[in-house]
């Protein structure tokens, strides 16, 4: 903790209303900054002697409130650089100062706190949708929940794959869809980063180095130290539980300690999709290079924040440091100012003043190549759908499937009414043995379960229609066929507590009946009366 003079600037933005408060109101700020956004804390004292507190309103309406914070070295140096940030404030809360002893017992002062994050952050988190989009890709998704309120550049070409299906399912797993844009573009090894100087967001397959470096000079004081990653002694595997691709595929393997290991489980019948997730595991398991941590005793000329690239290359520095000419890059920062005088009137409406501060942070090296880690894709939704065909009418029980051209695989349509989407479905058996072919027919109703990428189906939600009994004849009915005029009944019951069973041929007008009961076998066939 060291004692120097910064000069912060703050205006709020509400409904279009600026707002400006001067760098000697501010008694407190504290800022996390990380390569993927920010949040932050700042407290101001405002006067209202005179009335002249016109933010009081704004503050307290429900409006949202844009947030720009400045922060620089408080000096004549032409080359100080400014840390700007752009953020909506998520809490807030002021305090009323009153003194007994003013006539009407006035609000001299009021103390504004305010708690804020980047845009995509702040809207992101209280974003839960449920959706689902067919035929589109990752990219389109994304750009699809993005608002006026920020801008996001894509360089992926994994985000570029257009998928069968993609669910949303934030609403029902209690899961943000920040949380999810996350986990998901880790679990992909892809990296979201945000960028400080133009308030903007990026996805690439690779991390975006800074076009230059810049340096610290002994005048800012920096203490560092490098801090290295726990020793990697896993052998990486991959393992695929198919049955007709089954193998265990070595990704890595660790000389120093054997028989440790990780183990990746798949399951899929399709070579490409295998060496996607061998790439992708190896991205995963790329090594970490030690990380730079500095503290600094001043507030520096060089603002020092995710993203900006440093080498230390001054004449003032060891030679034979570690540090010394590597090329770093910012991945977080912490600063924390609390002023030295905290009463209202103190430094009031002066561009700046004297704090307690903190400043430190973390550097990667630029040729760390290592993934963000893994994360968990989100959990499955369930929804119901109903199986399409298109033989026969539209009260025909028909099935029908067709092939994927490029996985040949035989498919279900399904309709899904709650989004008026309709989806394909692997066309297998599901839960029935295998000598069993019942596939699912023209509207039936299911359970599907929803996971980002497929569906399945879970269970059957209806009897099929004519092949319900009542429960006074304990009976069992199968139902072959089309239609109530085309089909086949196999019928077991009981009557006056004696099992009776049937199989009966319908065909328009023609019946054919064989049943056997006590001491009763009938075989029949006629034509029915009627039109």
């Amino acid at each position: 903790m060291f004692t120097d003079k910064a000069a912060l600037t703050l205006t709020l933005t509400v409904n279009h209303q600026t707002h400006t408060v001067a760098g000697g109101n501010i008694k407190f700020c504290q800022l996390h900054l990380d390569k993927q956004g920010f949040n932050g804390e700042v407290h101001f004292w405002l006067s209202d002697e005179l009335g002249s507190d016109t933010l009081i309103g704004d503050f307290t309406s429900e409006q949202l409130i844009d947030l720009t914070l400045g922060l620089t070295q408080d000096s004549t140096n032409p080359d100080k650089d400014t840390l700007t940030l752009k953020a909506l404030v998520a809490e807030r809360s002021v305090y009323e100062q009153t003194f007994m002893d003013v006539k009407g017992n006035r609000v001299l002062y009021r103390k504004y706190q305010c708690r804020f994050f980047d845009a995509a952050q702040f809207l992101w988190q209280q974003h839960f949708p449920c959706e689902l989009y067919v035929g589109k890709s990752m990219k389109e998704v994304i750009s699809t929940q993005a608002t006026d309120a920020f801008s996001i550049q894509f360089g992926s070409n994994v985000l570029e794959q257009v998928q069968p299906l993609i669910c949303l399912s934030m609403g029902a797993t209690g899961q943000s869809f920040y949380q999810f844009v996350v986990s998901y573009l880790k679990q992909q090894g892809v990296f979201w980063r945000y960028d400080y100087k133009k308030n903007s967001y990026t996805i690439t397959d690779d991390k975006v180095r800074p076009a230059q470096n810049q340096d610290l000079l002994p005048a800012d004081k920096p203490r560092f130290k490098l801090h290295y990653s726990k020793v990697d002694i896993q052998s990486q595997n991959l393992l695929n539980a198919n049955s007709a691709q089954a193998k265990i595929i070595p990704l890595s393997q660790n000389p120093l300690v054997q028989g440790i290991k990780n183990d990746r489980l798949m399951r899929s019948p399709f070579t490409d999709t295998e060496n996607t997730q061998k790439k992708l595991q190896l991205s995963h398991s790329a090594p970490k290079m030690a990380k730079l941590q500095f503290t600094l005793r001043t507030i520096p000329v060089n603002q020092l924040y995710p993203g900006v690239g440093l080498e230390l290359k001054h004449p003032g520095w060891s030679k034979v440091s570690l540090a010394y000419q590597q090329p770093y890059q910012g991945v977080k920062t912490g600063i924390k100012l609390t002023a030295t005088r905290q009463n209202a009137p103190d430094d009031l409406n002066m561009p700046a003043t004297q704090y307690q501060c903190e400043y430190q942070g973390i550097f990667e090296h630029q040729q760390d190549h290592s993934s963000d880690g893994d994360a968990q894709l989100p959990e499955p939704c369930f929804a119901e759908g109903v199986i399409l065909s298109e033989p026969g009418a539209d009260e025909d029980k028909s099935y029908q499937y067709a092939q994927d051209e490029s996985t040949k695989q035989n498919q279900y349509r399904v309709h899904i009414p709650l989004w008026d989407q309709e989806i394909k479905l692997l066309f297998r058996p599901d839960f029935l043995p295998p000598h069993f072919y019942f596939p699912l027919y023209k509207g039936c109703r299911v359970l599907l379960e929803i996971s980002l990428f497929e569906a399945r189906v879970c269970r059957v939600l209806d009897w099929g229609a004519s092949v319900f009994l009542e429960q006074n004849t304990q009976g069992n009915h199968l139902l072959l066929g089309n239609n109530d005029k085309d089909q086949t009944a196999i019928r077991h019951e009981y009557q006056d507590d004696k099992p009776v069973f049937s199989i009966k041929r319908t065909k328009d007008k023609d019946t054919e009946l064989m049943q056997w009961q006590d001491g009763k076998i009938t075989i029949q066939t006629q034509e029915a009366d009627g039109d």
